[in-house]
This record gives C-alpha cells, structure tokens and sequence, in this order.
C-alpha cells in the first residue's frame, strides 16, 4: 500500500530526479505539490502530473546538422582573451 502523501525525498526517489532539482521546481510554482507543516508533500495524482509535464518539456532529438565535403561545418569561434591568473605577492 502506497502512502498517503510522499515526502520530497520519497516523491524523489518514486521519480527518479534529484531532491534539489525537485525542491526548485515546486519552490517556483512549476510543479504540483501541497505544503504541509513547512515540508513539499506529494499525491500520487501530483507525480503522475510531474511526469507527464517532464515528458512534455523533454526536447525530442534534432535533426543531425549536413556535413559538407566530409566534415561537418563547424561555426568559427571567437578568440579567447589572455588568461588572467591572481597575481601572487
């Protein structure tokens, strides 16, 4: 039997995501969730809701960039400046 309400660890582990990046999510307002006594608390309708809207920022794979006379273009970087290291007394 599942429990009632999942803690932030717990719901973490049930979704296999950091604690940390959970905790963000929720502290902005992205994701569902119930505050309780000062503490994240979850539902099992809340992390069935998390998963579908991870699915749905999850980026689908691009199309692969057309190689040209065999080597793939690749876009001019800009110079890097001096390296600056703290000078030591």
């Amino acid at each position: 039997m599942s429990p009632l309400l999942y803690t932030l660890p717990e719901a973490a582990a049930k979704l296999q995501l950091n604690e940390r990046y959970l905790q963000r999510r929720c502290a902005k307002g992205e994701l569902p969730h119930i505050w309780v006594a000062r503490q994240y608390r979850f539902t099992d309708e809340h992390l069935a809701e998390i998963i579908r809207r991870l699915e749905a920022e999850t980026p689908r794979k691009s199309v692969p960039r057309p190689v040209l006379g065999g080597v793939a273009h690749l876009v001019p970087r800009k110079p890097r400046g001096p390296n600056r290291r703290r000078k030591t007394a």
